[in-house]
Order: structure tokens, then sequence, then C-alpha cells
């Protein structure tokens, strides 16, 4: 069980809003979506980004009436026209190309990048969305696309305090950049990689034993990488940025030794107890 930080916020008489952007927002068997639940807790924003147009009218249904949620149609990219490739698993549908001659290696993994319908659309660059500007949290899972959007997204980027990205290890599409490649952008824009959470892999093919060909194997394919601003950065950020910060880093990661670095560092500027109060929660609880 997580410490409530909003109770520790409460008794400093602290208010903390957050605004998050989820671009590739759309959930699959039975997914819940976290980031709206984060957004809802601290009386927040989150901009959910889902172009598949059926995928777009299950999550619109799916978040109807949820304060503070927005879900805009948009593909997030370069801000120029590409065609999207509609997969047999929605989940796998990209603007590039899949690769078959790299997924065809692995179990049970080319047969989702199957196309099935083509459909031009106009890309949107996330700096030129108005309405997430100063967001401090972004969600990329945009099938390949991610180092496109990131490029296109400086000023976007400058606001920006957590970053969680889906990464490659192999080229799952034509011409994917991967996750060194996101890393060293990143890295570049003043972030440092923090965690994977989890990881997709399959066996090689052929088969060597009987069983389910979704059994994984050692090489990892994919993950979600979370990038935080740089640890020597954190000087300059604001006092709000801080206890943001801590926010994702307890709320959706459970990094709990960032968390309580970054409500220190706010209680030695405006003389708070919030980091205390953070400790004694966390030891209470058993979190």
């Amino acid at each position: 069980m997580k410490a409530d930080l909003r109770d520790i916020f409460r008794e400093e008489n602290l208010a903390v809003r957050i605004k998050i952007v989820d671009a590739g927002a759309a959930q699959f068997e039975g997914q819940h979506n976290r980031l709206i639940t984060l957004a809802q807790k601290f009386d927040g924003k989150v901009f959910c980004f889902e172009p598949n147009p059926e995928q777009y009218e299950r999550l619109k249904e799916s978040v109807a009436g949820s304060p503070g949620v927005q879900v805009l149609p948009q593909a997030i990219g370069d801000g120029r026209e590409h065609e999207l490739k509609i997969c047999r698993h929605p989940g796998g549908s990209s603007l590039l190309e899949p690769n078959f001659e790299v997924s065809g290696r692995y179990q049970a993994f080319g047969e989702w990048l199957e196309v099935v319908r083509r459909v031009w659309l106009k890309t949107v660059a996330l700096d030129e969305v108005q309405e997430i500007e100063n967001s401090e949290f972004l969600k990329l899972d945009i099938q390949g696309a991610e180092l496109s959007a990131l490029q296109s997204a400086t000023r976007l980027l400058s606001a920006l305090l957590v970053v969680e990205c889906e990464v490659n290890f192999v080229q799952q599409y034509v011409d994917q950049p991967l996750f060194s490649e996101i890393e060293l952008f990143l890295r570049r824009h003043g972030f440092m990689f923090h965690k994977f959470c989890g990881f997709g892999s399959r066996q090689l093919e052929p088969p060597f034993r009987d069983g389910d060909p979704l059994d994984p194997g050692n090489q990892w394919l994919w993950s979600d990488a979370v990038f935080v601003r740089d640890l020597a950065q954190w000087t300059d950020l604001t006092d709000d940025q801080l206890i943001k910060i801590a926010i994702f880093m307890h709320e959706l990661y459970a990094s709990d030794d960032f968390a309580f670095q970054a409500l220190s560092m706010v209680d030695r500027r405006i003389h708070t107890h919030l980091a205390g109060h953070f400790a004694g929660l966390i030891k209470s609880r058993g979190s």
C-alpha cells in the first residue's frame, strides 16, 4: 500500500495539480489506465492521444464523464502526413512498416503485425498542441515513432519532469530507432535513464520444444523505459516541480528514494516537513 501524498500536502497547506500527456493511450485486454487514475487523484488533467479510429472511440466511451480527461484523435509524430498501418493486433499499428524479416525470427510475433488496413493521416507535433503546454509527464507508446515525436517536442521537453517511453531492442518496424538512440536524445535534453518497466520477449523460431508459443525467451524485444530529469538539474527546479517529481516517482514507480530526495530539497527551501511525513507514512504502511 502506497503512502498517500495528499495527506502530507494537506498538512502543509499545499495545493498540487499535475498535467499528463498519454500518447498512444489505447488500453487492450482489460488494461487500466493508471495515468487517468493518478491525474484524478491529484485534481489534474490527462490528455490521451489515440489515432486508431476504433480504439479512439472505445477509449472515448470508456472515459466518458471522467473529470480532467480529454481524448484526442490525433496521431503524434513530426507534424507531417504519414500512412498509419493498422495491424491484426491493434496494439501493433504504426506509422512505420512492420519489419517481418526481424519479427519473423521469433515465435508468435510477426503474425501480430500483419497489416489489415492502411489510412493516410496528418500527424501532429507535440509542440503544436497548445492544450498540453507545460505538462510535467509524458508517456509515449506509438510503435516506433517515439524518437520522431520527441524530436518534434523540444519546447515540451523543457517543461517535462518524467518521460515514460516504449523502446525496442530489435527493429520491430523498418528503420525503427532503438533504445540507445532514444536514451542518447533524452540525455542531451537533460534526462537520465531511471528504469525499465517490464519487458516483452519471444523464443526464436523454429521452436525447439513444445509448449506455449508466447513463452518468453531471454532476448528482450521491447520494454517501457522511464527517464527522469537529471539529478544534477534538480537544484534549478522550482518547489512545485520537485513536488511533482515526488508524486510521479512514488505513485508510478515506487522509487521512494527519489521522492524522498525531492521532498527533502523542498523542505530545506521553504521549511516544511514533507520528507519526514513521507518517510513516516512509508514506514507505518509498509509500502
